[in-house]
């Protein structure tokens, strides 16, 4: 087996391995979701259990969690992997000691590893917040918990946090921290899709049927891709019906989001939300139509080009690798390039499209479709055309009136930017128009600060000169790598960063320490 594949959204083991990192005992052992997730009623739901992996510290206590959400763990399922646990995690995030560190420091660590790691994301998310509820039941001591997602798991951990805040159910969290998750979406270049759904139908490859159907079908990853590629094996009526199911999965997880959050974003209001990117600001050189993978002559069709989003700034992942051992026999290809965005940096931070449909305010809309419509958009039509000539229309045929008059590109997120009131209103309603805006302070060589105002839609943009950048995303800080890593890479200055957010924000649990100071001061 190629040695890349146990990487892909695997973390690496590092060669200090500890033995200290286990399946938990009693409660935290079998964890078990006791509430269904609104959103998709049509499917049998997966995703309600998991097991614990727990590494304390040397006192034994539970008294200073750290709570960790797994990412996206698909090699078992795939048939080329085995499952990913959570001494695998846990030995990626002590690559450079600093784990070890806060245990020794007193904390304890707790790393949830889904059964159904292929589930709807807000499945596996109320499947976290149920083992929330059980450590802050078996927790002791004055300390609030820290919670952290890796991956997919920092969109699980966020659903659970906003979730348990609006159903008033006390996540004790002090600090929220994504590693490198998709809050705008992911990328894997559509036409490595075809390839593999390709390789499962004609070449009959079973770990290609296995990556097509039930990793890259799956609903997790419908939630999360950019772009999902249309099954070109199926007939025109099954692929129909397919292509609406996928759609409605990719609905109900921004659904869940947007329903159960207080903050209205998705994000969690009590906590302080930090988000680290392992891409940099830095293009990968790729440009549409680029080769990425030649297969030479032995199946043209399967060669593989760049499209628009694989020269973004992000980190990587190697998904070439992985289809070069699966079909390799069949099909030999030659490798090109293998920096390909699997993360873009401004996914990870919150800013920019989301991949899928949302449903917000009632409308339904294609979010992507919206979003490119909006930024064409710039002539517009007095109050009383716009009455007259929407006279009669519901909300989908008005937003189909709204977007023919685009003539051309302005700045959505520019509060600046000179645009009846109407029309923001309806672009934050459709999901168009996110909490946040994208115009920044930026710092020239000379000390002088400029307002510059970005598109939001061009993942390219470069933000390094942005002078305090997390105040425009919806994080509270944001770490940005110097080059564009690989996905499941910690770098040492992420790691310090991390140790650094850990220790400073963990905090006392006031509803306890109040009472004890009342006791000494009487």
């Amino acid at each position: 087996m190629n040695k890349y594949l146990i990487i892909l959204f695997v973390f690496f083991a590092s060669f200090n391995v500890r033995a200290d990192m286990s399946i938990c005992e009693g409660d935290l052992a079998a964890i078990q979701a006791d509430r269904d997730h609104d959103g998709i009623h049509f499917i049998d739901q997966i995703g309600k259990s998991g097991r614990g992996w727990c590494n304390f510290s040397s006192d034994g206590i539970l008294d200073k969690p750290i709570i960790i959400a797994e990412g996206f763990d698909f090699l078992a399922t795939a048939g080329i992997g085995d499952n990913t646990t959570g001494l695998d995690i846990w030995n990626n995030l002590n690559r450079h000691g600093q784990a070890s560190l806060l245990v020794n420091e007193g904390y304890d660590f707790i790393i949830l590893d889904y059964n159904e790691p292929m589930a709807a994301i807000q499945a596996n998310a109320l499947l976290f917040s149920k083992l929330i509820e059980t450590i802050n039941n078996k927790k002791t001591g004055l300390f609030k918990n820290i919670v952290m997602g890796l991956s997919m798991g920092g969109l699980v951990a966020k659903s659970a946090l906003s979730f348990m805040e609006y159903e008033n159910i006390e996540h004790d969290a002090s600090l929220y921290v994504s590693l490198d998750s998709p809050h705008g979406c992911a990328q894997v270049n559509v036409d490595l899709q075809n390839v593999l759904q390709f390789a499962a139908g004609q070449l009959d490859i079973p770990e290609a049927e296995n990556m097509w159907e039930d990793v890259l079908r799956s609903n997790a990853a419908w939630q999360m891709l950019c772009i999902t590629a249309r099954d070109l094996n199926d007939d025109p009526l099954l692929d129909w019906f397919k292509h609406g199911r996928k759609n409605k999965v990719k609905d109900s997880y921004n659904t869940f989001l947007y329903k159960f959050s207080k903050s209205e974003d998705g994000y969690p209001i009590k906590t302080k939300n930090v988000a680290f990117a392992n891409g940099s600001w830095n293009l990968t050189g790729l440009s549409k139509d680029d080769l990425i993978v030649d297969f030479n002559e032995s199946i043209d069709i399967l060669n593989i080009l760049a499209d628009g989003y694989d020269g973004m700034p992000g980190s990587s992942a190697p998904w070439f690798e992985m289809l070069e051992s699966i079909i390799g026999d069949s099909a030999e290809p030659s490798i090109y390039h293998q920096e390909a965005t699997f993360i873009p940096t401004l996914s990870a931070l919150g800013i920019g499209p989301r991949g899928g449909d949302i449903y917000k305010g009632g409308r339904d809309e294609s979010y992507w479709n919206l979003y490119e419509a909006a930024l064409d958009t710039t002539s517009w039509p007095s109050a009383e055309v716009q009455e007259l000539e929407t006279e009669g229309m519901n909300q989908h045929e008005k937003n189909n009136y709204y977007r023919s008059k685009s003539t051309w590109a302005f700045n959505l997120f520019s509060p600046e930017a000179e645009r009846p009131t109407s029309y923001q209103v309806i672009a934050v309603n459709a999901g168009v128009l996110p909490t946040y805006e994208s115009c920044y302070d930026k710092t020239n060589e000379d000390n002088s600060v400029e307002r510059v105002c970005y598109d939001s839609y061009d993942y390219s943009a470069d933000l390094s000169s942005v002078t305090d950048l997390a105040k425009y995303t919806p994080f509270d800080s944001v770490y940005v790598n110097d080059g564009n890593q690989e996905h499941s890479d910690v770098s040492i200055s992420h790691s310090e960063d991390l140790y650094r957010e850990i220790k400073e924000n963990t905090r006392f649990k006031i509803e306890v320490l109040i009472p004890a100071i009342s006791l000494l001061i009487n």
